[in-house]
């Protein structure tokens, strides 16, 4: 994994102050795009904290990547990102560390765009990362309608991308 980093402070959410963020080296950008989750397995630290240039996670390059059977990637990476809070012993705020998937799930690329903006734009036979993610977003209702730069939502994306299986999940 690659040295460079740099400091973010989160907003809009309780959270740790400070999170060192990491770029992707080639290796990993590249395990990200081929649905290669060894790498990711392998790695220690936050994932929600390892980025590529344009600020994606490793949940934004798999929520749009549905060649590699991705729903299992994209769970693997929600369930890792919950048990984060157990690997960092200096966390005293329960309340905090159990947000760490919440951070990653709401992390956004330099147009605003979350792993869930994305994951909408999929077609109908691969909507089960939607699933997943309207499920782990289930309590917190307003973050479907987060827009990105260009003032678009999840659900808008799902509204206008034609795939009515995909925009029924909003209703249930």
């Amino acid at each position: 994994m690659a040295q460079d980093s740099c400091i973010i402070i989160p907003s809009q959410q309780p959270q740790p102050p400070v999170e060192a963020i990491t770029f992707m080296d080639c290796d990993s950008l590249k395990a990200a795009e081929d649905g290669d989750m060894v790498l990711f397995k392998k790695y220690h630290g936050d994932l929600h904290c390892l980025l590529d240039g344009r600020r994606n996670t490793a949940l934004h390059i798999y929520s749009i990547n549905p060649r590699h059977g991705h729903y299992k990637i994209v769970k693997f990476l929600i369930e890792r990102a919950k048990v984060m809070p157990q690997l960092h012993e200096d966390l005293e705020n329960s309340e905090a560390s159990g947000s760490w998937w919440r951070t990653m799930l709401r992390m956004k690329d330099k147009a605003d765009t979350t792993a869930f903006h994305m994951a909408v734009e999929c077609p109908p036979d691969d909507i089960d990362v939607v699933r997943l993610l309207v499920k782990e977003l289930e309590l917190d209702p307003e973050f479907s309608l987060s827009a990105n730069k260009s003032g678009e939502t999840p659900l808008y994306i799902a509204a206008m991308t034609s795939y009515g299986a995909v925009a029924e999940i909003f209703d249930h």
